[in-house]
């Protein structure tokens, strides 16, 4: 095991450096045996987690991040970690000798840093301008922090819209991580294959960008695994069952969520399994041992899935959305971005605050990145779902705090104040007669059939 780990990290570091069209150059794709199925991992890290209180955060660190680092480190394991900004920033004000350790590994080539932007936020609810500037300022910490520009990113919550796709490539990014489940299962028209290598996600405008998949049922069985609800042939025999054994070269995520819920439980659902004091890290260190003496597989880089993209299977253009889920994101259907918008403690409070502020900071010359940084963390979706209480109180005072000082900006102010007295538009006139249901507004007129499902018959 040892001795074709560290042949794989010295052919990493051995390679040319124009041989990469990015900043992590060492995580350029390289040559791989076949046949083998490529094996990618993305461990999602997330202190600003909405269930776990403050003073809980030094003890993931230790019980959950430490023991991702020396994963890594202990067995040259190529995985992908994702954080956020505003998480890196807390970690290092936690601990800093993680994020030196982190550097270091990601210097080596030993590992792979994803990004996500600034803040963790559903990036269909929040304005245009707001998700470019979390992007353009979470590289910003990046790069000051970890050394690097990430040019994979895992999409915020796994909620996804078409027009997010330029700005991903306008912040330099070359792909994108999304849930592949939610997506396939409300277009019948894939192909299974296609969920086994890369594909391009369509954009606005003819746009578009690579992408790598998710699997929630995948990552939920990884899960189960750790926790000793299922044993390792078990998971073994799932995961051949999905890779199609030795004949399949494609690829395939073992894992790609929340690196909090190992050997520590976030405390979100009553339904969480207890700690059994086995060492769950241990059991995943088993895991990933056994891939790195299994034939047919091979351990990669998530970035390193790219380079099959030229393949047949791979590269088709797909639109992820649908009539269904015209904003697909992960897990099961009872799922949707309303839960971010209006599900959360008094979220059309919050929201309207949080517009309010992207209005006054739009009006003023001199906003700085420090107001759009706490704008994008003030728009997180943490504090949107099972948000404590005590967070809670914090979150609120911060946000009116803010809310305060920006809007009452002279500038501000007019911008609102003239928003706030243009006459308003007239009500709608919804009438029906007979079979038909019409509805005008100022804009437009839709006649629809009550007798054949509301269907429309002009607009």
């Amino acid at each position: 095991m040892a001795g074709r780990s560290v042949g794989r990290i010295a052919a990493l570091k051995e390679r040319p450096q124009d041989a990469y069209d990015g900043a992590d150059r060492h995580l350029e794709p390289y040559s791989v045996p076949s046949p083998a199925t490529l094996l990618y991992s993305v461990f999602h890290l997330n202190l600003c987690y909405s269930s776990i209180e403050e003073n809980r955060r030094p003890q993931v660190v230790e019980q959950c991040y430490w023991p991702l680092l020396r994963l890594i480190r202990d067995h040259e394991l190529p995985l992908g970690l994702e954080a956020s900004a505003y998480t890196l920033e807390t970690i290092r004000d936690i601990d800093p000798s993680w994020i030196e350790t982190l550097r270091g590994l990601l210097a080596a080539g030993g590992c792979e840093f994803v990004g996500s932007g600034y803040a963790q936020i559903a990036g269909p609810l929040v304005p245009a301008d707001v998700n470019a500037a979390n992007l353009k300022l979470g590289n910003q910490v990046y790069e000051t922090l970890l050394g690097v520009r990430p040019t994979l990113a895992l999409v915020n919550e796994q909620v996804f819209s078409a027009g997010l796709v330029e700005h991903y490539l306008s912040a330099g990014y070359r792909a994108i991580v999304m849930d592949w489940d939610n997506p396939a299962r409300n277009n019948p028209d894939w192909a299974r294959a296609l969920g086994r290598m890369p594909q391009r996600a369509a954009g606005v405008g003819g746009q578009s960008i690579p992408v790598l998949w998710s699997h929630s049922l995948g990552f939920q069985r990884f899960q189960r695994y750790a926790h000793g609800d299922t044993g390792l042939d078990d998971f073994l025999a799932y995961l051949a069952k999905k890779t199609g054994g030795s004949n399949d070269t494609g690829a395939y995520p073992v894992y790609t969520n929340d690196a909090e819920v190992f050997d520590f439980r976030p405390g979100r659902h009553k339904t969480e399994p207890p700690l059994d004091g086995t060492g769950e890290w241990a059991r995943i260190a088993q895991l990933y041992a056994t891939f790195l003496e299994d034939p047919r597989y091979r351990l990669v880089a998530p970035s390193e899935v790219l380079d099959l993209l030229e393949q047949p299977r791979a590269g088709t253009l797909l639109r992820l959305e649908s009539a269904e889920h015209p904003l697909p994101l992960k897990k099961q259907d009872k799922y949707s971005i309303i839960r971010w918008a209006v599900t959360g403690r008094d979220d059309l409070r919050i929201n309207t605050l949080c517009w309010e502020l992207f209005e006054a900071l739009k009006s003023r010359d001199s906003a700085s990145d420090e107001d759009w940084r706490e704008l994008c963390y003030l728009w997180s979706s943490d504090f949107r779902t099972h948000i404590t209480g005590a967070r809670w109180q914090t979150y609120s005072q911060r946000l009116e705090t803010f809310h305060r000082n920006v809007v009452s900006h002279p500038a501000a102010k007019a911008r609102l104040s003239k928003a706030a007295a243009e006459p308003a538009s007239p009500p709608p006139r919804v009438e029906r007669t007979g079979r038909w249901l019409d509805i005008e507004t100022g804009a437009l007129a839709l006649r629809m059939d009550y007798d054949r499902g509301c269907a429309i018959d002009r607009l």
